[in-house]
């Protein structure tokens, strides 16, 4: 049965240790009497290593599994080959909630220490926890992309406010086709003042009659002009609009 929370898997821990023979790895807050444990290490450890694992084991008695994990690691840095700083860095690791590293701790320390007495229980909690640092397995179908993809959006030709570029075509072609009515129109009317003026002119205000003759021309003019513009520009935009 695989044990998934961290209370199973603590107790499991717990059981499998206490049953196990003391080994000189086990010396420090791994084994029972932990707080009465000889605070050295391999013959050979550089001072400094020994000085960090005996902080390390302070920590870990205080309950600080992480920050006696960080000090069994840098004297592991001095002394690579100690199996006593293995093995409690794998318990630090493991109290701490870091599994993979527990089992990277485990498996060095049954590298370093391969005839060590307590291995067959090592071995079985480092199965344990080999389970619980696996990862999920993948899902058998995995979700096919294609059924959730949206359908492709047709580009648009419309502007940002939404209109497309045939109705902006034939909404200017409109307003300008106005604009040259309005220019038509106004000339009209200039036309029509200057005619209605020279009209009322008596026959010896020559000069000033032909100056009205000349607006009234003028405005006749811009009136065809006008008209002419917005006739065309009307037109343009009856056949874009029904065109498409």
């Amino acid at each position: 049965m695989r044990l998934t929370s961290p209370i199973a898997r603590r107790a499991a821990l717990a059981l499998t240790f206490c049953a196990a023979s003391p080994a000189a790895a086990q010396t420090g807050p791994a084994s029972a009497s932990a707080s009465a444990a000889p605070r050295e290490l391999e013959p050979g450890a550089p001072p400094l290593a020994t000085q960090r694992y005996r902080t390390g084991i302070e920590m870990y008695l205080r309950g600080d599994y992480a920050g006696a994990a960080r000090e069994f690691k840098v004297a592991q840095a001095l002394a690579p080959d100690s199996a006593k700083l293995a093995y409690n860095l794998a318990r630090s690791l493991e109290r701490a909630g870091d599994v993979p590293g527990a089992v990277v701790a485990y498996r060095r320390y049954l590298a370093v220490a391969p005839q060590a007495t307590d291995r067959a229980d090592v071995e079985r909690v480092l199965a344990v926890l080999e389970r619980e640092a696996a990862p999920a397995p993948a899902s058998a179908e995995p979700a096919r992309p294609d059924l959730v993809a949206e359908a492709p959006v047709e580009r648009s030709s419309e502007s940002p406010d939404g209109l497309g570029a045939r109705e902006l075509g034939v909404w200017g072609l409109a307003a300008g086709a106005g604009a040259a009515a309005i220019v038509g129109i106004v000339f009209a009317v200039r036309a029509s003042d200057a005619k209605s003026a020279a009209d009322k002119l008596s026959p010896a205000e020559t000069r000033k009659h032909d100056r009205l003759q000349d607006t009234y021309e003028t405005g006749q003019l811009g009136a065809g002009i006008g008209f002419g513009l917005a006739a065309a520009l009307g037109l343009g935009a009856g056949v874009l609009g029904f065109a498409f």
